[in-house]
């Protein structure tokens, strides 16, 4: 029945919906994967885990070393060894925004939404990070 509903609702025929469920439930896989991806929007994976691994070791890599960049410029620059710390919190503001706005390539969000998502998650725990370090060295 739920299946006739989403065929009808795709603007097929009721009884062209019926006879394809009929059809369809007679082949067992066939139907589980039209199931799967008809009513509970869930795809088959089909990527490597090799490349997904190394994607998301790339990206760490890179995005990763961006708010670094600030530290390795201190030597060269005397504006960089004045504001390192500001350089590299909004550095790694802007990357985590662009990260969040880069991963609208596998979801269906709009850019900005995204971006922002990723800036606020992100910077919430890096406060949280840079509290429980600042409280650890009073402590200490």
């Amino acid at each position: 029945r739920e299946m006739v509903e989403i065929y009808t609702e795709k603007g097929v025929p009721e009884n062209d919906a019926r006879a394809m469920v009929n059809t369809l439930s007679r082949h067992k896989k066939a139907w589980v994967d039209v199931m799967m991806a008809e009513e509970l929007g869930i795809f088959e994976d089909t990527t490597s885990p090799i490349k997904n691994s190394l994607v998301t070791f790339g990206a760490f890599v890179f995005f990763g070393f961006v708010p670094l960049v600030t530290y390795l410029l201190v030597g060269v620059s005397a504006f960089f060894a004045a504001h390192a710390f500001g350089t590299a919190c909004v550095l790694t503001a802007l990357t985590l925004f662009v990260l969040g706005a880069l991963k609208t390539k596998i979801t269906d969000r709009k850019w900005y939404a995204a971006g922002l998502e990723m800036l606020l998650v992100g910077g919430f725990a890096a406060a949280v990070a840079y509290g429980v370090g600042a409280a650890l060295e009073k402590l200490a």
